[in-house]
C-alpha cells in the first residue's frame, strides 16, 4: 500500500486514500506528535483552514509513502513523523464512534482494522436485536 506524498496534496485526499485501504480506521493530523501510548489533545488537531500537507510540513518534491497491514500503528505514525515531519494520530471506530489508539499503538493497522469491523458489527447486532424485540 502507499500514499504519494506532495506538497498540494491535500489532508483529506490522504485521510481519504488512508481510509479505503483501512475502512475502519482514520487518520488524523497534529500539530506535533505525541508520545508512544499518549493520546494528542484535540487543541492540538491541524483545524480545517490548513488543506494541504504542504501547509502543514515542509515537503520537498514528491514521494510515496509505503506501509502495510502488517506495521504497527506506532512504526506507521513514527515513520509518517521522521520522514515528512506529518504528525499523525489513528483512530479506530468502535462502537459507532472512533477512539485513538494509544493503548494498543502495539497492535498492526491490520488488526485495527479487524477490531473495528467487529465493533461496527456488534453495534448493528445490537440495534437489530433491540428492534426486534419491541412490542408491537
Amino acid at each position: 500500500m502507499k500514499i504519494t506524498i506532495k506538497s498540494d496534496k491535500k489532508i483529506t485526499a490522504f485521510q481519504q486514500e488512508f481510509t479505503a485501504f483501512f475502512p475502519y480506521l482514520k487518520v488524523e493530523f497534529f500539530t506535533h506528535p505525541h508520545d508512544e501510548g499518549a493520546a494528542t489533545g484535540s487543541k492540538y488537531m491541524i483545524s480545517k483552514r490548513i488543506k494541504t500537507l504542504g501547509q502543514l510540513a515542509e515537503i520537498q518534491g514528491e514521494s510515496d509513502f509505503v506501509f502495510t497491514a502488517e506495521m504497527t500503528v506506532g512504526i506507521f505514525e513514527q515513520a509518517l513523523w521522521n520522514k515528512y515531519a506529518l504528525a499523525v494520530q489513528v483512530f479506530r471506530k468502535s462502537m459507532g464512534s472512533y477512539i485513538e489508539t494509544t493503548t494498543s499503538d502495539k497492535w498492526t493497522l491490520g488488526k485495527q482494522n479487524s477490531k473495528g469491523d467487529e465493533s461496527s458489527h456488534t453495534i448493528l447486532e445490537m440495534v437489530y436485536e433491540q428492534r426486534t424485540n419491541e412490542p408491537d
